[in-house]
């Protein structure tokens, strides 16, 4: 009986072994894909396609009503609004990552204006200056394209009235210092601070903020359903005249300095590194601190009452410069809030 069973049992087993042999083969490993790690610009917190090989440009906007609206502001990284003489504030665009193919009106340089291009070694655009200026810019702190010197680098928007019409490009500009064998690749670059993926700004609720130069009255009001702020300057929205859209904005700093006359034509003499009161604006919120600055080579710092630094959210930032003349308002939920800035 038992060898009848295993003369049952082997046939069987013969079977299962080579049904399994006839099974199909698993296929051969997977090559193994790693995606690279994503790549952001360290100014604004965007992804981009691939590191940034450029210089920093900055480069001086004209901000009178008669300029409006300007040319290229969107592709600016960070903007710079700045008190002037007459009341009229200037614009300071920071291009690292795109430079736009149209850029204006560039207009004249002040030394303030200088100790900030400083700050980020950045090549000075601009058409002239005062005589402080370009003093200052001929000793060499920053290297500088002017349009006196350079004109052909330059053009007549002939649509617009003069002195509101002068344009340049990007293009114009990288033909620039590659004439003057000026470095065209920035040799390093400063990362701004930024909230991670996932965190909200936690300062104090804030729907709108207001500075009110003498000519200029800029609001920002924030909108939730894209995450920005409109800009409107004298009430109308502020468009970049190269697009036709609105420019919109991640962030507003509020730069409190000290200002004086420097001389009888009323042109300021301002301490870019004398320290002073701060706030931010971002997500809807405001945070108040301070700012300063070790030297005119180094970086302004800004950072809340904690001592941590403002923490940005992704996209342009505008840092607003106000002096003593220069009114700032910002509306809390249930109230308005003036800020004293004597």
């Amino acid at each position: 009986m038992k060898k009848l069973l295993l003369a049952l049992l082997i046939p069987a087993i013969v079977c299962a072994f080579a049904a399994c042999g006839v099974a199909e083969e698993a296929p051969p490993d997977q090559p193994l894909i790693i995606e690279p790690d994503p790549i952001y610009n360290p100014l604004t917190n965007l992804e981009i396609s691939e590191p940034i090989s450029a210089r920093m440009i900055m480069v001086s906007v004209d901000n009178h009503y008669d300029a409006r609206p300007q040319y290229g502001i969107s592709k600016a990284d960070i903007v710079y609004e700045v008190p002037a003489e007459g009341a009229i504030p200037r614009l300071l665009c920071l291009f690292y990552a795109q430079a736009p193919d149209i850029i204006g009106g560039v207009r004249s340089a002040r030394p303030y204006m200088v100790d900030i291009a400083r700050e980020w070694d950045a090549l000075m655009v601009h058409c002239g200056g005062s005589v402080d200026a370009l003093n200052y810019l001929a000793r060499g702190p920053v290297d500088d394209m002017d349009e006196i010197a350079y004109g052909s680098y330059f053009w007549r928007d002939k649509t617009q009235r003069a002195p509101h019409n002068l344009m340049t490009s990007g293009e114009n500009i990288y033909k620039y210092l590659d004439y003057r064998e000026k470095a065209v690749v920035a040799e390093s670059v400063r990362q701004m601070n930024f909230l991670a993926e996932d965190e909200l700004a936690s300062g104090e609720q804030a729907e709108w903020v207001r500075i009110k130069y003498g000519w200029a009255d800029d609001c920002y009001t924030y909108d939730a359903t894209i995450g920005s702020y409109n800009r409107l300057v004298d009430d109308k929205a502020f468009i970049d005249a190269a697009t036709g859209e609105p420019v919109r904005v991640a962030n507003i700093i509020v730069q409190q300095v000290r200002a004086s006359l420097a001389d009888s034509l009323g042109h300021l003499s301002i301490d870019m590194c004398a320290g002073g009161d701060a706030w931010l604006f971002t997500g809807g919120t405001m945070t108040r601190g301070s700012w300063s600055r070790a030297d005119l080579d180094s970086p302004t710092i800004f950072v809340d009452e904690q001592g941590e630094e403002f923490k940005l959210n992704a996209g342009q930032t505008w840092i607003q410069i106000i002096d003593g003349n220069t009114k700032l308002t910002y509306q809390q939920p249930a109230a308005e809030t003036a800020v004293d800035t004597e």
